[in-house]
């Protein structure tokens, strides 16, 4: 099984822009072309599974080979969780 570290950092001017890097251990830091909302690992998958606001989309994330698989959302995300067994996942978006 990876581990994986999710970091967020926000700019020297404290603007609320944030950028998250993803990075298996050991190996590279990845640059994400967009910022989670939310986000957690499914274990069953070996993906991370993210949500994103703008644009409101669903992914599933596989670091090693930097593939991101997504499926566009028609209400923005306000937060993910999944099942315990990493197959099901609930999210809530805005109405």
């Amino acid at each position: 099984m990876r581990r994986f570290v999710v970091t967020s950092l926000v700019s020297r001017n404290h603007e609320k822009r944030t950028t998250f890097l993803i990075a298996p251990l050991p190996g590279q830091v990845t640059a994400l072309p967009f910022n989670p909302v939310a986000a957690d690992y499914s274990r069953t998958l070996d993906r991370l599974i993210l949500i994103s606001g703008n644009p409101t989309t669903l992914h599933v994330y596989d670091p090693a080979p930097q593939k991101d698989s997504t499926v566009s959302l028609v209400q923005p995300p306000l937060s993910l969780s999944l099942s315990p067994d990493g197959l099901h996942g609930r999210l809530v978006t805005m109405h």
